[in-house]
C-alpha cells in the first residue's frame, strides 16, 4: 500500500519459488496478470475483481449487510438526508527508480477511486431503496482522506432543510472529520463508516474482521493445494453494524 508502485516487485516473487500466493490489498491489475501467468495458485484478497473471476479465488470484505444496517439505524431516528462519502487514492508510480519529485508531479491532479469505495456505495444505495428514499447525485460525494473541507463547507452552508443529516463513509475516520468539521459550523450531523480497529469515536463503526478475512484466504488456499482442478470460488466476509457505546446520537 505504501510502496511506490503499490505492490512487492515481481522478481521477488518469481525467486522465492513458492507452491501458493496471497495478494494483499494489491489492485494494480497489469502486475495481477502477470503474477497470475506464473503458476502457482493465487487468492487475491481484498479486491474482487471480475477480470480474475475464472483465474484466481477471491476473498473480500462484504459490505452489504454492515452498511444497509447502518442506513436503517440512521433512519430509524428520523434521519432522511443521508449522503455517502467514498474514497479516492493516489494512482500508482509507472517505475519502480522514480524520482520522488518526478512521482510526486505525475501523480498531481490524478486521483483513482478506491475499489471498495463502490462495493459501500452499492450496499448505500441498498439501505436507501430498502428505506424508500431516493439517493440523487448530489448526495453521493469522492474525495481523499484528509480533504473533506471543501465539501464540508459547502454542504454545511445550505439551508437547514437541505443539508445532510448523516453521513455513511468509506471509513470511519472520514465520518469522524465529518462531524467535528459540521460541528465547529455548529452544524449537528450523524456519521458511520467501516474500520477493522477497536473504536470508541463520535461515528458508527462497521466492523470488518480482518483476522476473519485473512483466515478465510489460507483456508481456500490449503484447498487449492488439496483440489487444484476445483473451480475459483469468491468469497465475502460479512461486515457488522455496531450502533457503539459512544455513538452521539440527535436528541
Amino acid at each position: 500500500v505504501y510502496s511506490r508502485e503499490r505492490h512487492p516487485e515481481l522478481e521477488a516473487v518469481k525467486a522465492g519459488r513458492y507452491d501458493a500466493l496471497l495478494s494483499l490489498s494489491i489492485i494494480e491489475e497489469p502486475w495481477l496478470d502477470k503474477l497470475l501467468e506464473l503458476g502457482p495458485p493465487v487468492v487475491l484478497v481484498d479486491f474482487p475483481n471480475e477480470r480474475y473471476a475464472a483465474r484466481a479465488d477471491q476473498v473480500f470484505v462484504d459490505p452489504l449487510p454492515g452498511y444497509r444496517a447502518a442506513v436503517k439505524h440512521l433512519v430509524a431516528r428520523g434521519l432522511r438526508r443521508l449522503h455517502f462519502m467514498g474514497s479516492l487514492m493516489e494512482v500508482a508510480a509507472p517505475a519502480p527508480d522514480m524520482d520522488p519529485e518526478k512521482i510526486r508531479v505525475f501523480r498531481e491532479g490524478k486521483s483513482r477511486a478506491d475499489p471498495d469505495s463502490f462495493l459501500r456505495l452499492a450496499a448505500f444505495r441498498t439501505g436507501m431503496d430498502e428505506a424508500g428514499l431516493e439517493v440523487r447525485d448530489e448526495q453521493v460525494h469522492f474525495q481523499t482522506h484528509g480533504r473533506e473541507e471543501e465539501i464540508t463547507a459547502r454542504l454545511a452552508a445550505l439551508p437547514p432543510e437541505q443539508r445532510p443529516e448523516g453521513f455513511v463513509c468509506h471509513r470511519v475516520d472520514q465520518a469522524e472529520r465529518l462531524i467535528a468539521a459540521f460541528s465547529e459550523r455548529g452544524v449537528w450531523l450523524a456519521g458511520a463508516g467501516a474500520t477493522d480497529l477497536i473504536y470508541g469515536g463520535a461515528a458508527l463503526p462497521i466492523r470488518i474482521d480482518a483476522q476473519e478475512l485473512g483466515r478465510t484466504a489460507s483456508e481456500l488456499l490449503l484447498w487449492k493445494l488439496q483440489r487444484p482442478a476445483r473451480p475459483p470460488l469468491r468469497v465475502g466476509v460479512p461486515m457488522v453494524f455496531e450502533a457503539g457505546a459512544y455513538a452521539k446520537v440527535k436528541p
